[in-house]
């Protein structure tokens, strides 16, 4: 799956060189239509995806993202994998799978546990029109991986 994102809704994410989860939060609805979220960042003693496991599982976050933040990775990485994240929570094709998103810039491993660490592709439009590429993955929960197969995502 490619996701499409615009350098100018990134997030501003100041970030401690710490191996973290970064929380989205409840989306809120503010003026113009417009969303925000206030993300949280949690420190965790490695970048495994054991902490991002057991977040996912607890009552409330079906409707989250969590960006496994290893502290190697710049903000601006994690940026990016916190709004596709978001955007994989409101896509068509995604909307209705089980929740939450679990995102990383970093390579996750294809198993952790049950889960399934899954690579996308971010097509990122900078200031001027340039596109990059940027690789990204999404760790999911048996229920989500299940439910992607049988959608026929990419």
């Amino acid at each position: 799956m490619i996701i499409q994102l615009n350098a100018a809704d990134l997030p501003r994410l100041h970030l401690p060189p710490l191996n973290g989860l970064i929380m989205s939060g409840p989306r809120e609805a503010v003026w113009g239509g417009r969303f925000r979220v206030c993300p949280k960042f949690l420190p965790t003693g490695d970048a495994s995806t054991l902490h991002a496991r057991r977040a996912a599982m607890q009552p409330g976050m079906a409707m989250q993202s969590l960006v496994i933040h290893p502290r190697a990775a710049v903000s601006r990485s994690s940026a990016v994998a916190f709004l596709a994240g978001r955007r994989l929570l409101e896509h068509p094709l995604t909307a209705d799978l089980p929740g939450p998103v679990v995102t990383s810039p970093a390579m996750l491993p294809p198993y952790a546990g049950d889960w399934r660490g899954v690579p996308l592709t971010v097509l990122l439009t900078c200031e001027g029109g340039e596109h990059r590429t940027l690789p990204m993955w999404e760790l999911m929960s048996p229920a989500r991986y299940s439910a992607w197969m049988s959608a026929g995502c990419p």
